[in-house]
């Protein structure tokens, strides 16, 4: 429960949400995944850590953390996957050009979902396509050249959903605004 001060029956007051701890206690959890070699548990935790965070309203005080679990993932993913160092491992062009016009197209959907403002669909894209192109084996070199366009596109996507955020609790607060007038 959380207590307003001020308000008259501050014992009726409280906080639908998770608390921000509990995201701290998932984010944490998902670093111990990363460690274990555990990507896509550690994946699920952010993404758990994530939405308590922007059900909480911390998002905005947690969003450096976010990213840069986000990032510490993405370059597990890349070093996991991406580590075709033998010749004969390596995929050849007309396989190259398959796995980065998959990944290009699930940019793209990201991008979509990021314009019909879906953002967790935004998110699971995104990952999706880290990765396709983390596993083009070919050392790494794709899911290198990618990286800069997928994290820059998770970053618009957290900006965008803070925005989203402020709008909302901005246009509450002109109503209650509304009402006392």
């Amino acid at each position: 429960p959380r207590v307003i001060v001020g308000h008259p029956r501050p014992s009726l007051v409280y906080r639908l949400s998770a608390p921000p701890a509990q995201g701290d206690e998932a984010l944490s959890s998902a670093l111990n995944e990363l460690s274990s070699g555990n990507v896509a548990t550690a994946q699920q935790l952010l993404k758990k850590a994530y939405e308590i965070y922007e059900s909480s309203g911390a998002l905005e005080s947690r969003q450096d953390l976010v990213t840069e679990v986000s990032r510490r993932i993405g370059q597990k993913v890349v070093l996991e996957k991406g580590s075709g160092d033998n010749v004969e491992d390596r995929p050849d062009d007309k396989k190259l050009a398959e796995i980065t016009v998959k990944g290009d197209a699930l940019i793209m959907r990201a991008q979509r979902a990021l314009s019909a403002k879906n953002h967790p669909l935004a998110i699971d894209h995104i990952s999706e396509a880290r990765e396709v192109f983390a596993g083009a084996g070919d050392g790494g070199q794709l899911s290198r050249e990618r990286e800069k366009v997928c994290g820059n596109l998770y970053s618009v996507v957290l900006a965008d959903m803070e925005q989203q955020k402020r709008v909302k609790n901005l246009m509450a607060i002109k109503k209650i605004n509304d009402l006392v007038k």
